[in-house]
């Protein structure tokens, strides 16, 4: 199985093909960083940004044996792809 993580806004509802949903509403939001407001998630500053705060190592270090786990489950059940989409506010890409 290949998980697929996607961002999603909140704001226009949850993607109804989710297998796993992750509220990331609480980490820290480039959005409101003026010198990274115009970037997007797919540059390296703002996956930066994200990714070194405290909140993010602790949700990773969380999310990766449940995910492992929902993924060995599922594998038996015929599916390739598992979409684990992480809410976040509209206005800012999630990790």
């Amino acid at each position: 199985m290949v998980p697929r993580i996607v961002s999603f806004g909140f704001k226009y509802g949850v993607p109804v093909d989710a297998d796993l949903v992750f509220d990331v509403r609480y980490l820290p939001n480039p959005h409101f960083v003026p010198e990274l407001k115009p970037h997007t998630g797919l540059e390296q500053e703002v996956q930066d940004y994200v990714l070194k705060s405290p909140e993010a190592a602790r949700l990773l270090a969380d999310v990766e044996p449940s995910s492992a786990a929902h993924a060995s489950a599922t594998s038996g059940k015929g599916r390739r792809i598992s979409r684990s989409p992480w809410g976040a506010p509209a206005a800012s890409i999630a990790p």
